[in-house]
C-alpha cells in the first residue's frame, strides 16, 4: 500500500529520512518561505529517492500558510488515491481535527509528533504485542477520549464498524497504532459501558444526539 509522508519542516524539521527507505513511501516537505538550511544528510536523501520526494515552498509568509498549504495537498491526494495511506509528520495540534474528520470518512491518515515514531524499533528491542484479554482491561482511559469524540460530533459519528476503528486509530493512534485487539478491545468497552451496539458491522450509539 502506498504511504504519503507529509512533513510540517517549520514545525517539526526533519533532520534524516531513513525511514523513507522503503519503495512504496512518497515523501512531500513542506518548507516555509524563509527557511534556507537543511541539513546535508537529509538533502542527500531526498535527493537519492528521486521523484518519490519533493519539496513544496510557500509562495509567501503568513499566519499558518504552511498548514494551509499541507491540509490542501493532503485532500488532494487522498482524494486521488483513495487506497492510500497518509502520515502527517507534526508537532501542532491543530491538525488533528482534520485527521479524525478524514478518518471519519474512511481516509487512512494520521499525525506523527516526529519523524522517530515512523521508524521500525531496534531489533535488540523488539516490541511485544499485548494479549487481547490486557488490551480490552486497559482501556477506561482510551474509552473516554473515544466517549468525548463521539458526544462532540452526533452528527457525524461513523455508522459502519471500519469507519469507527479507523476514526479510533486516528484518535488514539499517534504514538503507536493501535491492533487490531487493542481496537476490539476498546469497542468491547464501549458495548458494555452502553455507549454503542454494533450488529452486523453497523454502529448504533447510545448517546445524546
Amino acid at each position: 500500500m502506498k504511504t504519503y509522508v507529509l512533513v510540517d519542516s517549520e514545525n517539526t524539521p526533519l533532520q534524516h529520512a531513513d525511514f523513507a527507505r522503503d519503495e512504496a513511501i512518497e515523501l512531500l516537505i513542506f518548507i516555509g518561505k524563509t527557511q534556507t538550511k537543511f541539513p546535508r544528510e537529509l538533502v542527500l536523501a531526498v535527493q537519492a529517492m528521486g521523484p518519490r520526494a519533493r519539496y513544496i515552498e510557500m509562495s509567501g509568509s503568513g499566519k499558518n500558510a504552511l498548514d494551509f498549504h499541507l491540509a490542501f495537498y493532503l485532500g488532494q491526494l487522498s482524494t486521488k488515491d483513495p487506497s492510500a495511506r497518509f502520515i502527517i509528520v507534526s508537532k501542532d495540534t491543530g491538525f488533528d481535527p482534520l485527521v479524525v474528520h478524514l478518518a471519519a470518512q474512511g481516509t487512512s491518515v494520521r499525525r506523527v509528533p516526529d519523524s522517530t515514531s515512523l521508524l521500525p524499533p531496534p531489533a535488540a528491542r523488539p516490541i511485544r504485542p499485548k494479549p487481547a484479554a490486557t488490551a480490552a482491561t486497559e482501556t477506561g482511559a482510551p474509552a473516554d477520549q473515544v466517549i468525548k469524540l463521539l458526544l462532540g460530533s452526533p452528527k457525524s459519528r461513523p455508522v459502519r464498524l471500519k469507519t469507527l476503528q479507523g476514526t479510533i486509530q486516528a484518535l488514539l493512534g499517534r504514538e503507536r497504532p493501535l491492533s487490531e485487539d487493542d481496537l476490539r478491545g476498546l469497542i468491547a468497552t464501549l458495548q458494555t459501558r452502553g455507549v454503542l451496539t454494533v450488529k452486523e458491522s453497523k454502529v448504533s450509539y447510545s448517546l445524546p444526539a
